[in-house]
């Protein structure tokens, strides 16, 4: 049948009119799937995962059906980077990402994420030498599209690899490269993250008071977005490493609220952070108060099926349990936590599940069980737990009255622990080791002087001083054997020093005294006795306008009777003290606690004093050579808000040099005074070393310790651990800054911190400060020091006599708060 032309033109306007219908269509449907997949991409990133994973699979269907579709590559990317947002999906994650998508035009920025993503999912792998194969072809795929986003993404990844490497140097160059191009971008979410990733790598190193603002920074930048789960997770991150900062307040409301929106949104991450909380209380030693966190952390883990974490909550709960003696209850989270590591099949660590039974059956007095048990164990257990199985047969032993198989394993247990300290500072069974090991050092010391076997005693809690320390360090220190208490006499003998040695602990605590004449042991209070006086007269002495002669404290008074009458006798007037501390005795300066006689004065007008690590010292019997050659730096230009400008610190620096204008001078101030010059200028070449700056104190790490100077780049600390790495010979090492010395008290170990760590480089004498104080009370002090020194004296007693100066002067500087924090380090013989 012929058509008509009309009926033809009819048609053929209909035609014309459906071809910009149909893209009219077209485009809708792209930009439908495109809005839909930007939608899946922000869930994504701020953390939703469930709903991310539903709108990629809702994708796929509407979609990504068709293998040609660009959309059915975008989702199935969008899958495999669910899958490894979640954790542990790398394997489904790569099967996603086998097939490539077609190398087009349009699909170059497709292609390039997607061997982003793939380099990802290897390096989850463990397989590094593909992944970063992977990550190279994306790189230049990007560079040559200029794909600045991808760019940024890329060297997140690479920070990455190169952290999982121990790299951390190109780690944190390739993660400030990524700040830098999202910011250039825009990218919040990207930029959040490589400031979460920098931060994470700092909190690794224990660099906690770097990571701090980076992991503030990544906060701000997932609230921007939004991202409530990734806030969170910033949050327990803000709250380690507060903790480690000792900042405990700060810690507790960052976990807090990390919890608070974990609760809302259903996260299995909720059972960390609680657990995170619960240890927060272990090391505010209040077990009682970490237990509901545990039990809510297990609970939660037990009803997602995650036994292997379900069995590290019942460890702990198990040991928190045992901590405040509820027996049953232990036994209880015991069991299930053996049972969990059988179903999971984890021999290994059913050793500890052993042990705890052990201790438990010993709580109970089943002494039969007890000891059997005990005994197993030392037939087969590793180390880490072999030396806590002697150390509870000992203790076993002891109660039960057989003293001659009491005292075989506390020695055995020594013998362990000297041999494989380094093996043993690795384990994390229990909520904290180095507790643990001074506990066991605390009984047999106690059980020692029960048997009047003072000598021993003194060696055996020698043996355990600086040992935390060491580790702490990092230092990989050859620890010998403790010298014998005779050697203690003998070097006293040959000094002419008197040594007094503090041994805190909680039942009663000793007080050693060695003079060159005899030696003493002493029982003084409970630990907590002491440390209570020790912290209530600190509070006295920091409060600048009281004088604590006027009037003298009780806290005062009874410190002083507690800790120098005992020795009255025995220490004459003038005599040359070396004092070993102890635990929060650490934190206060003897030479300040009053003499109530009939004309009070400071212990200082009776005593040269100086402080020791451990009765170890290297007293050495040669005269010290005149010095020869000063290094200052100090006065730096300020680098952070954080850290005001000091005043006095310019005429310090002038002071001391004009003090020793005698002596070669190497002097950087201002600008000049960063940190790489410390190691630049050769510092083993010089007899005295002095700064003149802040200082800040790790309370969790001494290698992160740091004194403030002026900016080098980004950096404007000099860290312990680069002082630890540079080898001095220096007679006097002077660190005129506010805590200085340190800021943790280790158990058995002392304050740690700077001093420590010029110490351990080779400096015989170390000059530090224990709080903050006037900057101008310093100044005058380094001034009279200077002069003493110039004069012939040495460190210790040209300190003291600068500080005589100021305390018969008629100004406010005569009070312990201006001239206490500092005092003189003597090295040990361990290094």
């Amino acid at each position: 049948m012929r058509r008509s032309r009309k009926q033809w033109g009819h048609y053929g306007v209909t035609a014309l009119l459906l071809v910009p219908l149909v893209v009219a269509c077209a485009c809708q449907h792209e930009i439908a799937a495109e809005n839909f997949y930007q939608r899946a991409i922000l869930e994504l990133r701020q953390g939703n995962l469930s709903a991310a994973q539903t709108m990629a699979d809702n994708g796929i269907k509407q979609w990504g059906n068709k293998s040609q579709s660009p959309w059915h590559w975008k989702y199935h990317l969008l899958q495999a980077e669910i899958f490894l947002t979640r954790g542990n999906n790398a394997k489904q994650a790569l099967a996603l990402l086998t097939a490539e998508p077609p190398n087009l035009p349009d699909l170059r920025m497709l292609v390039c994420r997607w061997k982003v993503v793939r380099a990802k999912a290897l390096r989850a792998l463990r397989r590094t030498s593909e992944a970063r194969t992977a990550l190279g072809a994306a790189e230049s795929l990007a560079a040559a599209t200029n794909e600045r986003a991808v760019i940024a993404e890329i060297n997140i990844v690479r920070g990455n690899i190169f952290a999982d490497l121990s790299q951390p140097s190109d780690a944190e160059a390739a993660y400030k490269v990524a700040i830098h191009q999202a910011r250039e971008v825009g990218d919040t979410y990207l930029e959040a993250l490589s400031l979460n990733n920098l931060g994470l790598m700092r909190f690794r190193q224990l660099r906690c008071d770097e990571a701090l603002p980076l992991l503030t920074g990544a906060k701000a930048g997932f609230e921007k977005m939004g991202a409530k789960l990734r806030v969170a997770g910033t949050l327990t991150n803000i709250g380690l490493c507060s903790r480690y900062l000792g900042d405990f307040d700060k810690a507790s409301a960052a976990l807090r609220q990390a919890v608070e929106v974990q609760e809302r949104e259903g996260v299995r991450e909720l059972q960390g952070t609680l657990a995170e909380i619960g240890n927060l209380y272990i090391y505010e030693n209040d077990v009682a108060k970490a237990i509901p966190y545990y039990q809510r952390a297990f609970t939660l883990a037990t009803e997602m099926g995650d036994m292997s974490t379900a069995s590290k909550w019942a460890g702990n709960l198990a040991l928190a349990f045992s901590e405040v003696k509820n027996w049953d209850e232990a036994e209880k989270f015991n069991q299930q936590s053996e049972e969990l590591k059988q179903k999971i099949s984890d021999v290994e660590s059913q050793v500890y599940t052993q042990l705890n039974a052990a201790n438990i059956a010993k709580g109970r007095r089943q002494t039969i069980l007890a000891e059997n048990l005990y005994t197993k164990l030392i037939g087969d257990a590793p180390k880490n737990v072999l030396w806590e199985a002697h150390a509870g047969l000992a203790q076993l032993y002891r109660e039960t009255g057989n003293k001659k198989k009491s005292y075989q394993h506390f020695d055995a247990a020594i013998n362990i622990i000297e041999a494989s300290r380094a093996e043993l500072s690795a384990d994390d069974y229990k909520i904290t080791f180095f507790s643990r090991l001074i506990n066991f050092y605390q009984r047999y010391v106690d059980a020692l002087v029960d048997d009047k076997a003072f000598d021993r005693a003194l060696e055996v809690a020698e043996s355990s001083r600086a040992r935390v320390l060491a580790e702490r360090f990092d230092r990989g220190l050859e620890l010998r054997r403790s010298p014998s208490a005779e050697t203690y006499a003998r070097r006293s003998r040959q000094s002419g020093t008197t040594f007094l040695a503090y041994w805190l602990a909680p039942v009663r605590s000793f007080l050693w005294v060695i003079t060159p004449k005899t030696r003493k042991l002493f029982v003084l209070p409970p630990k907590s006795e002491i440390e209570d006086l020790a912290r209530s007269y600190q509070e006295v002495v920091d409060r600048s306008s009281r004088d604590p002669l006027e009037s003298v404290p009780p806290a005062a008074r009874r410190l002083s009777d507690i800790l120098l009458t005992p020795a009255r006798d025995l220490v004459a007037s003038g005599s040359n003290v070396v004092i070993v501390p102890d635990g929060a005795l650490h934190n206060m300066n003897f030479e300040t606690l009053p003499i109530t006689t009939e004309k009070p004065h400071y212990w200082i007008e009776d005593a040269t004093v100086a402080v020791a690590p451990s009765l170890a010292v290297n007293l050495g019997t040669t005269l010290p050579q005149s010095p020869k050659s000063l290094l200052i730096i100090g006065n730096p230009v300020s680098a952070s808000a954080e850290y005001a400008p000091l005043p006095y610190a310019g005429a310090e620096v002038r002071t001391v040099a004009h003090r020793l204008a005698k002596l070669q001078q190497a002097v950087y101030e201002g600008s000049s005074a960063e940190p790489s010059v410390y190691r630049t200028s050769n510092p083993g070449k010089y007899s005295i070393v002095h700064f003149a700056a802040h200082a800040f104190a790790n309370r969790e790490s001494p290698l992160e310790s740091a004194i403030i100077l002026s900016s080098s780049g980004d950096s404007f600390k000099l860290y312990a651990r680069d002082v630890l790495n540079t080898p001095l010979q220096a007679d006097l090492v002077t660190i005129s800054a506010c805590r200085s010395a340190g800021a943790r008290v280790y158990s058995g170990e002392g304050l740690v911190g700077f001093a420590w760590a010029f110490l351990l480089a080779g400096a015989k004498n170390v000059i530090a400060g224990l709080w903050d104080v006037n900057d101008s009370s310093t100044a005058q002090l380094m001034d009279h020091l200077y002069e003493q020194i110039d004069a012939g004296k040495s460190p210790v007693r040209a300190l003291r006599e600068a500080k005589l100066a100021l305390i018969h002067s008629q100004s406010n500087f005569r009070k312990p708060y201006y001239w206490g924090p500092f005092q003189v380090y003597v090295g040990s013989d361990r290094h």
